[in-house]
């Protein structure tokens, strides 16, 4: 069966609000990235959004600075917003303490 799985990234606009968009692989500058997701399962036949928050590993290893935590922040605010479960995928080298 077919869309089982769609997704988009939650991107900070230019307002500072997260919105729906798209960006080419590699361009993230923060190390955390956030999704809408919409999956099809055995008990949500139709589909049940779910937002998804991670660690990007590839922008400084993960690590937790003041930009990571403002995404987590206003990601887990955007699920809260919207009433959806929200899951944290955690794969960092820790926290930049003092830095930004």
């Amino acid at each position: 069966p077919g869309g089982l799985f769609e997704s988009q990234e939650l991107l900070e606009g230019p307002d500072g609000n997260l919105v729906l968009g798209k960006r080419e692989i590699g361009t993230n500058k923060v190390g955390m990235v956030a999704w809408l997701v919409k999956m099809k399962t055995p008990e949500y036949p139709e589909g049940r959004e779910v937002v998804f928050i991670a660690n990007d590993v590839t922008v400084q290893s993960g690590s937790f600075g003041v930009p990571e935590d403002e995404l987590f922040f206003k990601a887990s605010k955007y699920a809260r917003e919207h009433k959806l479960p929200r899951v944290y995928i955690a794969c960092n080298s820790g926290a930049r303490i003092g830095l930004v």
